[in-house]
């Protein structure tokens, strides 16, 4: 996952190091995650197991889309439309070519009620997802952002990795603009 649109984006790993089990119905306050990934419950300080189905789904559809589908221009713009319950929208050039199934899925990981949200294993039921093989095509743009990124030196995707481990998303980008710029200057190899 990119912290942020655009070029500059550093891809984030997931870290699952705060995570809990939970039990089908349970619910735990004082949530916390990356607000772009964030549920509408969890916008209000609760979660359980079908903030994971949100957050899951917010992911499939970037991938899909190349952009998450609730992000304002601050944190606390996103979590104040995120608490209001956003409905998802299938906007835009890149969903033409998007199936049908594939949006279905999507809208039923992204309902804004937890209760009317599937579980996890509904989801895998679900025929989109069931199938062996979707019929659903990355955009070429999404696709060169990973080309590009597994094409770093080994340098540069250990300096991503402990950066992704250790920093915020703020941090990370203002060490990577430093990193690249050091680079830049030292040249290649």
């Amino acid at each position: 996952m990119f912290d942020s649109g655009g070029p500059e984006g550093v891809l984030k790993v997931i870290d699952l190091g705060s995570a809990e089990f939970l039990q089908p119905d349970q619910l735990v306050a004082r949530a916390f995650g990356t607000v772009r990934y964030s549920s509408p419950e969890m916008a209000r300080d609760v979660c359980g197991q079908r903030s994971d189905v949100w957050s899951a789904g917010v992911v499939i559809y970037q991938i899909l889309a190349g952009r998450v589908p609730f992000l304002k221009d601050t944190d606390e713009a996103t979590l104040s439309l995120l608490q209001r319950g956003p409905e998802v929208k299938f906007a835009g050039s890149r969903w033409k070519n998007i199936s049908a199934e594939a949006k279905d899925c999507i809208r039923l990981m992204l309902h804004p009620d937890p209760k009317q949200r599937p579980t996890a294993s509904q989801v895998l039921q679900h025929p989109w997802l069931a199938a062996e093989a979707p019929q659903t095509a990355i955009d070429a743009a999404i696709l060169h952002q990973l080309q590009l990124f597994a094409s770093l030196n080994r340098a540069r995707r250990l300096m991503l990795g402990v950066a992704a481990k250790t920093l915020s998303g703020a941090e990370a980008s203002h060490l990577l603009k430093k990193f690249l710029a050091l680079d830049k200057v030292r040249g290649p190899g």
